[in-house]
């Protein structure tokens, strides 16, 4: 990292951030910051961190992985981990190789074991159509170290993605509800447009969310938004995506097509990444209370350890009924599979017992012709016989 761009231009030299890295330990006093970070490891605590975050937009490549794993607080549960992995491939999950065609073989076993462990987990995500989209990018960066990979996606789950399986299988209304809110007090001219020709926030919201930005920005980028959200309240994810579409705000507004709409919060766009961080940090502090997101969500809660936690805040029913299908599908795939087996079965023995008559026919055939000949050749014979004695 030590050549990336500050967002005054300038570059983010590796002495400096180290520098900052190892200055101070006291714990942060303002409101910036919500989470306990006073356990955190020698070195590092949030208040340097914010001031790496608000000087070069993005922590240093070098100590990124070290400093996510210490903000998160990843408890490292390897026998708790060791035993999801061990319950196997999950059934949802069989042929993920079907839907997503990856050439690498070594990426797709650990997609299929991470994605299974965290099934056994929590039996929502066996049916969450969305998980691979969002647990591919962190798949790919941690393919080396899965265990700090599933707990990374399992704490985006827990604090980033509440309320999100309230309405499931539907998108999560509620939540989007909010985005919408902040997104009309910050622009309502934009929102009146995305009313104008139905744009819904399941079109400019939830494709952004449901992929965590992994979509529509670069690597690189990518990775400098998830420091900003890693380092920030819950709430902050859900104000980047009102930010996104302000930032957007003038090609947003030419759009008329509804399929243009969709098509633009599904690919790459000329959008400043740091313009958008500093539009949601802008967003933080102005956002009335009544309609922050801060209001309906709760802090950061890290991982417990030793054990993973309960994740239950599903309609278990609809999940359970869903599980049930599946499994009623997969049994009835396994009884025609094994219906036409039989059939196959069958229908290769009657061809073989019919090769077998007719190959018997044939020989009966042939020991007919060769009688006929033989009598044929014993009354040619006799006749000669015959003959010879008359003379």
């Amino acid at each position: 990292m030590s050549d990336s761009t500050a967002p005054d231009g300038g570059k983010l030299k590796g002495k400096g951030v180290r520098k900052r890295l190892k200055q101070g330990k006291q714990p942060v006093k303002d409101g910036s910051e919500t989470k306990d970070k006073s356990d955190m490891p020698e070195g590092l605590n949030m208040e340097r961190l914010m001031a790496i975050l608000k000087g070069y937009g993005e922590y240093p490549g070098k100590y990124r992985m070290f400093i996510w794993r210490s903000i998160l607080h990843l408890p490292e549960n390897h026998a708790a981990y060791a035993a999801l992995v061990d319950k196997g491939t999950h059934p949802a999950y069989e042929k993920v190789h079907e839907q997503y065609p990856i050439k690498s073989r070594k990426l797709l076993r650990v997609l299929q074991r991470s994605l299974s462990a965290l099934s056994h987990w929590s039996a929502i995500f066996g049916e969450t159509d969305y998980l691979p989209l969002l647990a591919f990018p962190f798949i790919k960066l941690f393919q080396n170290n899965q265990l700090v990979c599933f707990e990374i996606i399992a704490t985006i789950l827990v604090s980033w993605c509440q309320h999100w399986f309230e309405f499931f299988p539907n998108p999560p209304i509620n939540v989007l509800g909010m985005v919408e809110n902040v997104l009309a007090h910050h622009d309502k001219e934009l929102l009146q447009h995305f009313v104008k020709y139905g744009v819904t926030s399941q079109v400019y919201a939830w494709p952004v969310l449901e992929t965590l930005f992994s979509e529509v920005l670069t690597k690189d980028e990518w990775l400098r938004l998830l420091d900003n959200i890693f380092s920030n309240h819950p709430a902050f994810l859900l104000l980047v995506v009102v930010a996104y579409c302000t930032c957007s705000r003038g090609p947003l507004l030419q759009c008329i097509e509804f399929d243009d709409f969709t098509y633009f919060f599904h690919h790459r766009n000329t959008v400043d990444v740091g313009q958008v961080l500093t539009e949601t940090y802008r967003m933080m502090d102005t956002t009335p209370a009544d309609i922050h997101p801060k209001r309906m969500l709760e802090e950061f809660q890290p991982l417990t350890k030793g054990q993973y936690p309960v994740f239950n805040k599903y309609p278990k029913f609809i999940v359970d009924y869903q599980v049930q299908e599946r499994e009623r599908i997969r049994q009835d795939e396994l009884d025609y599979l094994q219906q036409r087996q039989v059939s196959l079965e069958l229908q290769k023995e009657t061809e073989r017992r019919q090769h077998e008559e007719a190959a018997w026919y044939r020989q009966q055939e042939l020991l007919l012709n060769a009688e006929d000949k033989r009598r044929k050749m014993i009354a040619e014979e006799e006749q000669k016989l015959a003959d010879q004695r008359t003379r």
